[in-house]
């Protein structure tokens, strides 16, 4: 989870990005205000690039984040890793499974 990372990181004393958790549509102002731009857009959850945006204006981050919400909508767990559902993949929603939560950073 990478906004408890950066939570964890910081309580230490150690340097973080500014951040904001984005968990719906009107979050986007106050993550905006709160980060600032460039920023990224990206899960809270998993480790490659599905759903990593970057963003240079409010505009952007808004139709970022639904294509963002759009594309997690979309992921199925699979032999234990987020994939994109398709025809020849099958697996869990990872909505059931996983946060899909996003991180503005």
């Amino acid at each position: 989870d990478k906004h408890r990372t950066r939570a964890a990181l910081k309580k230490a004393g150690l340097p973080t990005p500014a951040n904001f958790l984005i968990k719906q549509c009107s979050d986007l102002k106050a993550a905006a205000e709160a980060v600032g731009f460039p920023a990224v857009l990206k899960p809270v959850s998993g480790a490659a690039s599905l759903g990593v945006k970057k963003v240079l204006s409010f505009e952007e981050l808004e139709s970022s984040y639904r294509e963002v919400a759009e594309e997690l909508g979309g992921l199925v767990v699979s032999s234990g890793a987020l994939t994109k559902a398709t025809n020849g993949i099958k697996g869990v929603n990872a909505s059931s499974v996983v946060d899909l939560t996003v991180l503005l950073e």
